[in-house]
């Protein structure tokens, strides 16, 4: 009597069990950092600023899903030499090589990210202003 094809069936129903109560347990366990009430104040402050400063701010929601209580990558990356690159290559035509140049950006996006950092890591806000001072900016955003 053939049972390999009963033990492999036994196996699956087991490992799909398991798998199962893993994914309960990890959906119970995980805790939503964005959720809490700092995440929630500094969201609403932000949400201030960038009115106060004539900007259209992003929705609560999404302030908190992208910088929680603690700023996220806005606040943890070092703005060493690296990331000013990285920025300057970024605040570029879109070009591949030889056609590639930089362009003049609209200070309103930089002053969004200020008020990001002056909000959630404002020690980290001055090196950011030394930075931006050095680019060419316009108004080239309508309203």
């Amino acid at each position: 009597m053939d049972t390999s094809g009963s033990h492999h069936k036994r196996t699956y129903i087991i490992v799909g069990v398991a798998f199962a109560i893993l994914i309960v347990v990890a959906l119970l366990l995980f805790r939503y950092p964005n959720k809490s009430e700092v995440a929630q104040e500094k969201a609403q402050q932000l949400i201030s600023a960038y009115e106060l400063a004539g900007l259209t701010p992003p929705s609560e929601q999404q302030i908190m899903g992208t910088f929680g209580d603690d700023g996220g990558n806005s606040c943890k990356v070092d703005f060493d030499k690296l990331v000013q690159l990285n920025l300057n290559q970024l605040l570029a035509n879109g070009a591949a090589q030889v056609g590639a140049r930089g362009v003049i950006i609209d200070a309103k996006i930089l002053k969004g990210e200020a008020l990001v950092l002056g909000v959630y890591c404002p020690e980290r806000l001055p090196e950011y202003q030394a930075f931006i001072e050095e680019l060419k900016t316009a108004d080239l955003i309508r309203e």
